[in-house]
């Protein structure tokens, strides 16, 4: 019979511990800190679904319309975890994701991450790298660099403020409460690098790398900056890679990329790298709801 554990807020040992059972591969959520830091606040909750020996991770969604429940790395419905989903859950929406099978017989999403060379990066082994670094300092000398830590609590929350002020558009990214969680949980955490760009006494931007759940591999979890300042966000890549590199880290998981590369920030360290795909399946959708877009590939 299926048991259903929460697993509380900053709780890395209980994820790290499931990772590693689990054998999963190199991906951004592969990592204890990333799927707290995004998968375990606000509206989301994370379970460790236990039956004997086996073991899933779960993840919760409460939204408006009702009950949406991911089974997340593994596609098997072993002794019918489905069915006592369900019953625990009440759910509207059930699905697998982050699946690295290919071709099961389910309404499908699927997403292309960038595993990148890290040495690549710092080495500024890519024409476009390297011009957008070297533009970054001939035009901001002035913007100094930090490492992360907890004295730039204060800074970190106007900057977030800041953040959260921008207008609403089609391109907007997300607002910034896993952002707020990882400060409130994880700023002093030892397994945290990175870097605080500041211009005067303001942070314009910031990054973060922790460990991966594979030897040699890092996660390229926080990298952001405001406007206004170009190439900062090449800039602050370069600093993470050259962070990673004197950890030993070889290759970095730095998420969700397009397909084709095309009109995508990320695509410029995709050199040396390696694209992953990742699959959803649907497995039960309420006929009382209507959904839009690639709901299904959508977990953050």
């Amino acid at each position: 019979m299926w048991e259903f554990k929460r697993v509380e807020p900053n709780n890395k040992e209980s994820l790290s511990n499931y990772l590693k059972n689990a054998g999963v591969g190199n991906s951004f959520f592969c990592s204890a800190y990333s799927l707290d830091i995004f998968l375990n606040c606000g509206i989301k909750k994370l379970y460790l679904a236990e039956n004997g020996s086996d073991e899933r991770l779960v993840l919760l969604r409460e939204k408006t319309f009702g009950n949406d429940v991911r089974i997340l790395f593994s596609a098997s419905d072993g002794d019918g975890l489905v069915a006592a989903i369900k019953n625990r859950f009440d759910p509207v929406y059930v699905a697998y994701n982050l699946i690295s099978d290919d071709g099961l017989p389910y309404p499908r999403s699927e997403k292309s991450e960038l595993i990148a060379d890290v040495a690549m990066i710092a080495d500024l082994g890519d024409r476009k790298i390297k011009s957008a670094y070297n533009a970054f300092l001939k035009s901001h000398s002035g913007i100094r660099f930090e490492k992360i830590n907890a004295s730039h609590k204060d800074a970190l929350i106007d900057f977030f403020d800041k953040w959260d002020q921008r207008p609403v558009t089609k391109l907007r990214i997300k607002g910034m409460e896993n952002d707020r969680f990882f400060l409130d949980n994880y700023l002093d955490d030892p397994g945290i690098d990175g870097e605080v760009a500041i211009d005067d006494s303001k942070i314009i931007g910031y990054t973060v790398i922790v460990p991966g759940c594979l030897a040699g591999s890092a996660i390229g979890l926080i990298n952001k900056c405001i406007r206004g300042y170009n190439d900062l966000g090449t800039r602050l890549v370069v600093s993470w890679a050259r962070r990673a590199m004197e950890k030993g880290f070889t290759k970095a998981a730095i998420g969700e990329i397009e397909p084709d590369g095309n009109n995508c920030f990320k695509s410029r360290f995709a050199k040396n790298g390696k694209i992953i795909k990742l699959y959803a399946y649907e497995i039960f959708r309420s006929p009382k709801i209507t959904l839009h877009g690639d709901y299904l590939g959508t977990i953050t």
